[in-house]
């Protein structure tokens, strides 16, 4: 069994284990990356649960939750956003650097990935203007109704695929690390 630790002090490392893919260094930009992607699942998914909840309870405190939830998802994707396209063209510049051949499978998946990400970010800014829109017009009722949270379930159905092809992305750099 491999160990999951570094036994070095302070070294970042990612070990995917179930392609035994040895430990790899994990980049600051990559780590950037990741961090702020799963923040930025981890609010989305909250903010459709808190209006969720507060629609169907009726409770509107747990839609201005939910609101602010999603402002937040929109500025952890931001920030993955740019540091995914910062280690992108890392990744690009050291296979040129190394005369390394990029793989054809690995580098559609990670343009997979960089396509379907961008598409993310735009319907999530589009969600994000309109929840903020229907927070600001609903005055004493309630911000969101069935349409807002089928549109919504649709946006997460993208992300959570989008997160998939992050994890290829992730596994497929690993086993080209391996190889060479």
């Amino acid at each position: 069994m491999q160990k999951a630790v570094s036994n070095k002090p302070h070294e970042p490392w990612v070990l995917i284990s179930h392609r035994q893919t040895p430990r790899r260094r994990l980049t600051i930009d990559a780590a950037i990356h990741t961090l702020s992607a799963q923040l930025s699942v981890a609010t989305v998914e909250t903010s459709l649960a808190l209006d969720a909840l507060g629609w169907i309870f009726g409770l509107r405190p747990l839609m201005t939750a939910g609101c602010w939830m999603l402002v937040a998802g929109a500025g952890f994707a931001t920030v993955g956003a740019f540091a995914g396209l910062v280690a992108r063209s890392r990744w690009q510049r050291k296979m040129r650097w190394h005369r390394r051949i990029r793989p054809a499978d690995t580098e559609a998946v990670v343009r997979r990935h960089a396509y379907l990400g961008v598409f993310f970010y735009a319907l999530l800014t589009a969600m994000m203007v309109w929840r903020a829109k229907l927070q600001a017009q609903a005055g004493e009722g309630l911000p969101v109704g069935g349409w807002y949270l089928l549109v919504m379930g649709l946006v997460s159905i993208v992300m959570i695929w989008q997160v998939w092809l992050g994890g290829e992305v992730a596994v497929r750099l690993g086993l080209q690390q391996e190889e060479s």
